[in-house]
């Protein structure tokens, strides 16, 4: 902001040592018609682009100008040098006020060309890693959300911090994984199965699994355990020698991988989940989480990234809940009482939680009546979809003794037998049938999957002790 000194008027305060310049109303709007004003609004953005790698440097997009401009447009600049600019932007300018803001694109343009010239599916490979986490982490938010949040007799609504095996899996493997993608100096078929088998092999995460050739699923041991896969349970394949067309070629990975996790519910209290019924937990409970995946992926002229969605369960977790020789204590009503493990139904089985999941990855684009997808390609990522099976049986039995709260034997105890029967079961049919989690029947409701899938709730062989009664007091 500029002004003339010159416009104010001369004159002398009262007392003042020296004269100076002093401004009044009769000058002041003519000091104001002097003012200048000027504004400036510059930009000056850099921006390193990078391809078909992010260590592969092609040059710089700029964007220069000024924002008070940007009434006048945008101009991209595609030419290199003084020859690509508008008139208004070459020296010297026949109108600064005319100027446009520049976008510079002239730097990388050959760059982009190149690549995109040079460019095979091998050189996508660091795509798989970002396509592969995609596609686990809308199944990790299904997982963490709905699934692993219901709400089940012995462990309540705490199964999701024990078993993130799909959170685990991302952090422990997609990180290496790029990481030894990046120093292949050729990346082929080969060159990712070894590196497949490095890090889910039995020296890295030891996740590989075998599989079983005919069905596809994961084969036991005799202690019930995943038989660890070698080299040849990573199936691959590719065509890249044999085809004619880019839109032909195609190359592909297929790997099972799963674990079993013993004893992962230490921090999980006992729940019996009916209201009224308080146990705390003296004993040990026991939770098992058996876990595969089959992850297959690939690369095709056609697709880009895809992601094998082929199979009616990449993804499956069985839990198995134990209470091996626990005691517990608590209240019932106004009654304190201590409990036993007991097969209390005489099926052989004592308290106990059997819960299985079965997770579908879809393409929802699918037209009704039409074959499903095998493979979700990278532009259809959007279009992901789950649907989750779930089945489920548990027995709640226990040897209980009740006494009054507070007593110390000056009142008879109350012996029973407790016994709960619950399950996800969407048939009469012998043997758990799953049901649909986002499709339950209408008489289930996964929001109260306690009440539910009540089928027994009693007291049996209830009794008086007075014995210890006569013992104790009499």
């Amino acid at each position: 902001m500029d002004f003339d000194a010159n416009l104010f008027t001369a004159g002398t305060d009262a007392g003042a040592a020296v004269a100076r310049r002093v401004l009044t109303f009769g000058d002041l709007g003519t000091v104001l018609g002097g003012l200048n004003l000027s504004f400036a609004a510059p930009i000056n953005v850099v921006l390193p682009i990078y391809f078909p790698t992010e260590s592969s440097g092609i040059g710089d997009i700029t964007l220069t100008g000024d924002l008070l401009n940007i009434g006048n447009g945008l101009h991209v600049q595609k030419v290199i040098g003084d020859a690509g600019l508008p008139t208004v932007n070459k020296a010297p300018n026949v109108d600064p006020e005319d100027d446009i803001i520049v976008l510079n694109v002239s730097n990388v343009l050959q760059g982009l060309a190149d690549g995109l010239a040079n460019l095979s599916l091998l050189d996508q490979i660091l795509f798989i890693v970002d396509g592969v986490d995609v596609v686990l982490g809308g199944v990790q938010e299904v997982m963490d959300g709905k699934v692993l949040g219901i709400d089940v007799p012995l462990i309540g609504d705490k199964l999701a911090g024990a078993a993130d095996v799909i959170g685990d899996f991302r952090a422990g493997f997609l990180n290496d994984f790029r990481a030894e993608v990046e120093k292949l100096a050729n990346p082929n078929e080969n060159g990712i199965k070894d590196i497949l088998f490095k890090l889910l092999g039995s020296t890295g995460l030891d996740l590989l699994i075998k599989a079983n050739p005919l069905t596809g699923d994961a084969q036991r041991g005799v202690d019930g355990k995943f038989v660890d896969g070698g080299m040849a349970d990573i199936l691959s394949f590719n065509n890249l020698v044999s085809v004619s067309t880019v839109a032909e070629a195609e190359i592909w990975w297929k790997v099972k991988i799963g674990g079993n996790l013993a004893n992962v519910g230490g921090d999980i209290g006992f729940d019996i989940g009916i209201p009224g019924l308080g146990l705390e937990t003296d004993g040990e409970i026991r939770l098992n989480v058996d876990w595969e995946l089959d992850l297959g992926f690939g690369l095709s002229g056609k697709d880009g990234f895809f992601f094998f969605i082929d199979d009616g369960d990449e993804l499956k977790l069985d839990v198995g809940v134990t209470l091996p020789g626990g005691s517990l204590q608590g209240t019932l009503g106004f009654l304190e009482f201590t409990a036993v493990n007991k097969d209390v139904n005489g099926d052989g089985d004592q308290t106990h939680l059997n819960l299985s999941f079965a997770v579908d990855i879809g393409n929802s684009s699918d037209v009704v009546g039409q074959p499903a997808d095998t493979r979700l390609g990278l532009s259809e990522i959007g279009n992901i979809a789950f649907d989750v099976l779930v089945g489920a049986e548990a027995s709640v039995e226990l040897g209980m003794t009740l006494g009054i709260a507070g007593d110390d034997g000056g009142f008879p105890q109350i012996k029973a037998d407790f016994l709960l029967d619950w399950a996800i079961d969407g048939s009469p049919a012998a043997g758990i049938q799953p049901i649909s989690l986002f499709k339950p029947p209408t008489n289930f409701n996964f929001g109260r999957s306690i009440q539910d899938g009540l089928q027994v709730i009693e007291f049996r062989n209830v009794s008086l002790d007075v014995g210890s009664y006569v013992s104790n007091v009499v």
